[in-house]
């Protein structure tokens, strides 16, 4: 018994390898969405590429279909050096790609730009896909794509008691009333004396401000009284 038990695990042993490169060579070739995780706000921008990654096999023409899950695609463009039959376009994401002479080495197909729209998940899958090699299929998987989409935080409002508000401005108006400097007061007395009625004035400005008020008619006076003395001087000579 032991040495048939023995002889099982040998053989296990021996197949195990096998097991495993034949899983290598079975393995498909598949394409990759980049960036596969994002967490971004609405209304963002997002700038995605397409590559195929071969697997030990010559990959030489991909088709599939683009579809956006909560994006609005903006734009999409192809890599340089392929021969596309069907360029993917926003309006019909459908592609088919050659690529000249093949490739054995992960290659970018194209660059998509997309804008998120409402918040929770978002991404971009590959459907309907096949990934041909010379005159065989090698594939038809691609990778998931899961974008988390945030709504933006809305700035706090804060608000204060009516109340309140209206005592700080009477408390302001008190203190500006309080602050009036001294120069302007004694301003405001020197202007009420210039304005103030004559009899409230001492009996010299009394005087001083009638003299000024008629001092036309003191001066006629005057000069009537010295015509009247240079005329009475002259008679009086002529009599003489």
């Amino acid at each position: 018994m032991k040495m048939k038990k023995n002889k099982i695990k040998i053989s296990f042993m021996l197949l195990a390898p096998l097991f495993f490169f034949a899983g290598i060579v079975s393995a498909e070739s598949s394409l990759y969405v980049s960036p596969e995780t994002l967490t971004v706000n609405t209304n963002s921008n997002i700038t995605s590429y397409v590559s195929v990654i071969p697997n030990g096999e010559k990959v030489c023409v991909v088709k599939g279909l683009l579809s956006f899950n909560n994006l609005d695609c903006k734009s999409i463009v192809m890599a340089e050096g392929l021969m596309a039959q069907k360029v993917p376009t926003c309006s019909d994401p459908n592609f088919t790609l050659g690529i000249p002479t093949c490739t054995l080495v992960n290659k970018n197909l194209f660059t998509v730009q997309s804008n998120t729209k409402n918040s929770g998940t978002a991404n971009i899958s590959l459907i309907n896909l096949n990934i041909i090699g010379e005159g065989v299929s090698v594939g038809s998987k691609s990778n998931n794509v899961n974008y988390t989409v945030n709504a933006p935080q809305k700035p706090e409002v804060v608000t204060q008691d009516p109340k309140i508000i209206i005592e700080e401005v009477e408390d302001s108006e008190i203190e500006v009333i309080e602050e009036v400097p001294e120069e302007v007061t004694e301003e405001f007395e020197e202007t009420d004396l210039q304005k103030a009625p004559l009899s409230d004035l001492s009996e010299d400005n009394t005087l001083k401000t009638f003299a000024v008020e008629n001092r036309i008619i003191i001066y006629s006076i005057i000069v009537i009284l010295l015509i009247i003395l240079v005329a009475m001087y002259v008679r009086n000579s002529r009599k003489d």
